[in-house]
């Protein structure tokens, strides 16, 4: 009897033991989540800049982004570092933050400019920064008509140490237009040396009821200079008046569906209808045949 007591008690210490370094181990595993910042940089043409911050953690069922979590934003110059404060991340585990250049850095001209934002953890969730260095650079855009025909022109460059402007020869300008979902690409420009290039404005193009347009031009993911983008509008499109709202095109997408669909649905229920009274037919031939049929006498 006192063999069975001692094994019992030896029992359920080994397993208050083992539980206790399985929960152990459980919580330094839950501790060592690491987590995932990305930081992207876009600089405006009215001299702004907007940092977005993308914080994350990743599982094998994916990855999850943290809410309502502390990101602190700073910039590096060579005269100065600027401290912007922290920023709660949202539902998608955001966090921006839209800085006036020219009121923060008075004199960048030419300077290589560092952003970071960092992470400092919280609970299981482990620190983690980024940071980037960029060159603010800019475009200007410019609407002119040459023999009849319309374009899009723009002037990209940047500023050295000096304040004289350089050209950004032999980069690409991309254009769009903004649509229901996303931004329409219109083509690409390629920068001369004097740091002009344009594009033939496209005639198609709908507008609002005047004619006006927006205009979006952008350097992207540049290794020196990043994002770049400016924008503005011209009332060269055709406005939406002169398209009749009353005679919608048969699409698909559209209220009054296309002739051909129209046609193979009346083929098709014609068809099964016919099948069905030629059932309905044979039956009833079935049914007075049977009534017509003479018992055979024995």
């Amino acid at each position: 009897m006192k063999k069975c007591r001692v094994i019992c008690f030896l029992f359920i210490k080994l397993f208050i033991i083992n539980y206790s370094l399985f929960a152990q181990g459980k919580n330094d595993t839950l501790s060592q989540l690491e987590s995932y910042i990305q930081l992207s940089y876009n600089y405006f043409s009215n001299d702004t800049v907007l940092l977005t911050a993308d914080l994350h953690i990743r599982k094998e069922e994916g990855v999850f982004y943290l809410s309502n979590a502390p990101i602190q934003f700073l910039a590096v110059s060579e005269k100065k570092n600027i401290d912007f404060g922290t920023i709660a991340s949202d539902s998608t585990g955001k966090a921006t933050l839209l800085i006036p250049l020219s009121k923060v850095f008075p004199d960048y001209y030419g300077e290589t400019l560092t952003y970071k934002v960092v992470f400092p953890g919280r609970g299981c969730y482990l620190p983690c920064m980024q940071e980037i260095a960029v060159k603010p650079a800019f475009i200007q855009i410019e609407f002119i008509v040459i023999d009849s025909l319309r374009y899009i022109q723009v002037f990209a460059a940047y500023k050295d140490k000096k304040g004289d402007t350089i050209p950004l020869s032999g980069e690409t300008v991309n254009v769009y237009t903004p649509r229901l979902f996303n931004n329409l690409n219109i083509g690409e420009i390629i920068i001369e040396e004097n740091g002009i290039g344009r594009i033939e404005f496209p005639h198609d193009f709908v507008g609002d009821t005047v004619g006006n347009i927006l205009i979006i031009t952008k350097i992207e993911d540049h290794d020196l200079f990043g994002n770049v983008s400016s924008q503005a509008s011209v009332n060269w499109a055709i406005p939406k008046h002169y398209i009749d709202p009353e005679k919608p095109r048969r699409e698909l997408w559209t209220p009054i569906a296309p002739i051909w669909m129209i046609v193979t649905l009346i083929i098709m229920l014609t068809g099964v209808w016919a099948h069905y009274i030629y059932t309905i037919i044979q039956l009833l031939k079935i049914r007075q045949s049977s009534k017509n049929t003479k018992p055979l006498a024995l």
